[in-house]
């Protein structure tokens, strides 16, 4: 007897998958703390890589320094970052009259996705394409959205890795309270 693929051999390999990207979200999510990459070797790794904005320009968080900035690693095809990246985008035009800006980095495989994503919901705010294999890779985030707030020096003050109570939210709080702080002066850095 010959079986033949019927209409639910599509959806059947689709939970699977599911349930091993689950299974691997949980993993990650389950971290020891002691296995997370610390704060300041985050800041590292992002201060100087390059990101390719999806207008065309070329940037570096290290350019930002004298800011508050809050990072949100997103992709279209993520659920919670789709219901997310409006309510950052509103974040981002608040905090833009306080010296704070909101950078998106998309993780798509592909920079269409992005964009057709920003065009679609009409997006202002700063966002780079980065893919998979950049910085996402690099700082075995695990899960998305993750989100990171940079102080005005480019130290992560703030990341969603380190909280189980994950919210635009508390997001939002912590970059409003570190903007309201004022930028140290020259000098004052170099005491």
């Amino acid at each position: 007897m010959r079986l033949r693929p019927t209409a639910s051999a599509p959806f059947a390999r689709l939970a699977v998958l599911a349930c091993v990207l689950l299974l691997t979200l949980q993993a990650a999510a389950e971290k020891a703390p002691g296995d997370r990459m610390s704060p300041d070797r985050m800041a590292a790794l992002i201060a100087d890589h390059k990101l390719a904005t999806l207008d065309g320009r070329t940037i570096r968080l290290r350019e930002l320094r004298g800011k508050v900035v809050v990072v949100i690693f997103w992709a279209s095809w993520c659920a919670p970052c789709r219901r997310e990246m409006p309510e950052f985008d509103h974040l981002n035009a608040e905090l833009a009259t306080r010296g704070a800006q909101v950078i998106g980095i998309s993780v798509d495989a592909r920079r269409a996705n992005a964009l057709q994503f920003v065009k679609q919901h009409g997006l202002r705010m700063v966002i780079a394409h980065d893919g998979p294999q950049g910085l996402v890779e690099q700082l075995d985030l695990g899960l998305l959205p993750y989100t990171m707030v940079l102080d005005r020096q480019g130290a992560v003050a703030f990341d969603t890795g380190a909280i189980r109570d994950y919210s635009v939210a508390a997001i939002s709080t912590a970059a409003r309270r570190l903007s309201d702080t004022p930028a140290l002066s020259s000098e004052e850095g170099t005491r």
